[in-house]
């Protein structure tokens, strides 16, 4: 199947981006870098050093759990199962990633009339 890549942009950067011939090439030698590296990588545009980040690469057949926001991305869950699995496991594989055991609520009973 293969390998995906999460990549977070800066939106402010997009200017930037749409002017830089040379982004697509800086995409992929970022997503090579990463598969060696295991950690964020930049992508420069203009005068932008992070107009976007490479954040994560992993087996197409695999699911991550990546969190956003800050102008940054952090893998939550390097697999959180394959790439079938529910939401339902793939919460539980973080809460029990955090120290925490879930349980499902219990069904809101009827009200008898």
């Amino acid at each position: 199947m293969g390998f995906n890549s999460t990549i977070v942009v800066m939106n402010d950067s997009l200017g930037e981006i749409e002017k830089d011939p040379e982004f697509g090439k800086k995409v992929a030698a970022a997503i090579a870098k990463m598969s060696c590296y295991e950690k964020p990588v930049d992508i420069s545009s203009g005068h932008s050093c992070n107009a976007a980040t490479v954040i994560d690469c992993h087996h197409a057949d695999s699911n991550s759990i990546i969190v956003v926001g800050g102008n940054m991305g952090e893998v939550a869950v390097p697999y959180a199962g394959s790439y079938n699995a529910t939401e339902e496991q793939m919460v539980r594989r973080w809460a029990e990633k955090l120290g925490f055991n879930l349980t499902k609520k219990p069904k809101a009973r009827l009200a008898k009339s």
